[in-house]
């Protein structure tokens, strides 16, 4: 079984649980995270097989966007504790998917950092 996603104009990769999910953007675009899903999704280069756990996991949108949004590049190492935290897949190792796109604009520096 497949769960579709369509993020247009965006690819969703997968970051196994000992990798880091890195987003960059050249010259004066900035990234826009268009989809995060923490947990087990699908076969695929992290998942061998689908054991009797199935599909488990948990739309981490929010949390990718606070880290990466806005940004010229961002990096997020896994596993993730707040990510884990909202996850469903206890039991079992869980993943990133991931897509971003890059827009033109300016680095996003919220007003409490630039102080």
């Amino acid at each position: 079984m497949c769960v579709c996603v369509c993020v247009c104009g965006a690819e969703i990769r997968e970051y196994c649980n000992i990798e880091k999910f890195n987003a960059s953007c050249d010259g004066d675009a900035v990234i826009v995270m268009d989809y995060a899903f923490y947990g087990r999704r699908q076969v695929g280069r992290c998942i061998r097989n689908m054991d009797a756990q199935g599909q488990c996991g948990v739309d981490v949108l929010t949390i990718a966007d606070s880290r990466c949004s806005g940004r010229r590049r961002c990096a997020i190492r896994l596993p993730d504790d707040e990510m884990y935290a909202l996850n469903a897949c206890r039991e079992t190792v869980s993943h990133l998917y991931a897509a971003y796109s890059c827009i033109p604009g300016r680095l996003w520096i919220p007003a409490a950092v630039a102080r």
